[in-house]
């Protein structure tokens, strides 16, 4: 596992809710800073659904796990208004996020290929 500042613990609450209704919510803030210098923080009260799963694909990658952080820093990017990058940008930053965390490689790259195909696509807005 990384040396990566990201890689210390954090709390999640858990709300008694359905998945599309985003039940973790992070604590306290989750801040990290990608290899181009791109800097996301996720607020404490930030929720997010961790990893949306197919279930076709859980048994390879499961929606909780070590990816929790990457996850928040993936469902902010997504919904930040407005967007600071785009959705491959988002990826790349997921996948960044994901090895400062120790996710091995095989499942990291499923995990980075699923959102650049099956999440929301969005453009970087300028102001």
């Amino acid at each position: 596992m990384s040396d990566h500042p990201f890689n210390s613990p954090y709390l999640v609450k858990v709300h008694n809710v359905d998945l599309k209704e985003r039940p973790f919510e992070a604590v306290d803030a989750i801040d990290f800073t990608s290899a181009s210098g791109k800097q996301v923080v996720v607020e404490p009260g930030y929720r997010s659904d961790f990893a949306s799963v197919p279930w076709f694909f859980r048994r390879v990658v499961s929606p909780v796990g070590r990816h929790g952080k990457a996850a928040f820093i993936h469902d902010k990017l997504c919904d930040e208004t407005p967007h600071t990058c785009d959705y491959l940008e988002a990826a790349n930053i997921f996948n960044e996020a994901l090895v400062a965390l120790g996710v091995p490689k095989t499942r990291r790259k499923i995990m980075v290929t699923g959102v650049k195909i099956g999440g929301p696509k969005f453009k970087k807005e300028t102001s």
